[in-house]
């Protein structure tokens, strides 16, 4: 049994993995390009492993897991980072191709990789220059923000915003 603990994100009680459940684990493993391994088991959104232990359920990152197999224990408060031939892929498990490093290490691959969301790409993108545009006019035309808000899903003080942002006042 090897202890897992610290692949267990905010879990420090130890928590073992027997030898048939990594077995388990290893069997998802599919191989990628450049030696890469991905974990295709009951993927939710970070590609997870669950396992029981003493009868409780426990859900680790694949990627963690396969680290603390290569490498040894995650230290506290550090992630489990990438670093592929060719470039990162999000998602291997290849103990070879991990390190682990800090939040802003993490930070500073991502931008890297291009992986920041910015833009459109942002979870919190609401309005392009089009849509931008067509609220401007709507308003100089006579709509209120209030029904501008309502219409384009966004509070009135964005609208306000980007009323200003194109100069039109009222």
């Amino acid at each position: 049994m090897v202890d897992i603990s610290s692949a267990i994100t905010h879990r420090r009680l130890p928590v073992h993995l027997t030898s048939v459940q990594y077995d388990s684990f290893k069997q998802k493993l599919i191989a990628g390009p450049n030696g890469c391994l991905f974990y295709k088991g009951r993927a939710g959104r970070h590609g997870r492993f669950t396992f029981l232990f003493h009868g409780e359920k426990f859900s680790v990152q694949a990627h963690r897991l396969a680290f603390v197999y290569a490498k040894g224990p995650v230290g506290n408060d550090l992630y489990v980072l990438h670093n592929c031939p060719g470039g990162s892929a999000k998602g291997c498990c290849n103990g070879n191709h991990l390190y682990s490093g800090t939040a802003q290490d993490n930070a500073d691959d991502r931008e890297r990789e291009g992986r920041t969301a910015r833009g459109s790409r942002h979870g919190h993108f609401k309005l392009g220059l089009i849509e931008k545009q067509q609220l401007v006019a709507a308003f100089v035309a006579g709509a209120t923000r209030h029904g501008l808000a309502a219409e384009f899903g966004v509070s009135y003080p964005m609208v306000t915003a980007v009323i200003r942002e194109f100069g039109e006042h009222e």
